[in-house]
């Protein structure tokens, strides 16, 4: 079980790097934090919240399918 949540992880930082690539999310009448911190925070943010859910998942179907 650890490999797949190894596995799990890594995946998950994939798929949230390519998610935010592209993502230009943002409210222009807010104010605005300095450029480089909001871009951190969103990044890391943003990959542990997918990778949670993601390890969430896989142990929720393991146990489903698995253990008995």
């Amino acid at each position: 079980m650890k490999i797949i949540k190894y596995i799990t992880i890594f995946i998950s930082t994939l798929l949230g790097a390519s998610l935010l690539k592209g993502a230009g999310v943002g409210y222009d009448s807010w104010y605005a934090a300095p450029a480089g911190l909001s871009k951190l925070l969103i990044i890391i943010l943003t990959l542990l919240a997918l990778t949670k859910i993601s390890l969430y998942l896989v142990e929720f179907f393991y146990n489903l399918f698995y253990k008995k």
